[in-house]
């Protein structure tokens, strides 16, 4: 997850947003990871839709 975080904080669409250093996108998607493996134990999925 550290190096797609790093990817994920140069993406030319995210680059307004002030808190895009790779160590606070890699909190954020470890977050997003344990939202989706909670839904998977309770038997249910996620949806993530995004718009930019």
């Amino acid at each position: 997850m550290p190096g797609l975080a790093d990817q994920w904080s140069h993406i030319e669409e995210l680059s307004h947003y002030s808190d895009m250093q790779p160590e606070v996108m890699l909190s954020r998607l470890r977050e997003f990871v344990g939202l989706a493996r909670r839904a998977r134990t309770s038997g249910e999925r996620i949806y993530c839709w995004i718009c930019l």
